[in-house]
């Protein structure tokens, strides 16, 4: 019985269950790696490439640039590859606020 079984099954939660040392060992790393990918996705800060920018607000890569100069937008540059990053946070709040975007464009 693997943990997704037990999760989906419409046993009462007392229900006793017997498995090998093998078996829990097994689960026990299963919930552990699958614990350990759920945090990582959520916690970890998201970012969006200058590409990605360019797909989204459907723009000019030159666009993009102007908006980092005029204080639109923080960008991050990333030591080992010199690339150019966005905290999608930040790019979302901009957004929002009506910062970015040629159609929120204040």
């Amino acid at each position: 019985m693997n943990i997704q079984t037990i999760l989906n099954s419409q046993q009462a939660p007392q229900t006793l269950i017997m498995m090998s040392g093998e078996q829990l060992r097994q689960l026990i790393e299963d919930v552990t790696a699958n614990t350990r990918r759920i945090v990582e996705e959520q916690y970890q800060p998201k970012y969006y490439t200058v590409e990605d920018m360019k797909e989204l607000f459907h723009c000019q890569t030159s666009t993009i640039y102007n908006w980092i100069s005029r204080g639109k937008i923080k960008a991050y540059k990333m030591e080992e590859n010199g690339r150019t990053y966005f905290d999608q946070a930040e790019v979302r709040e901009a957004m929002r606020s009506g910062l970015l975007g040629k159609y929120v464009h204040k």
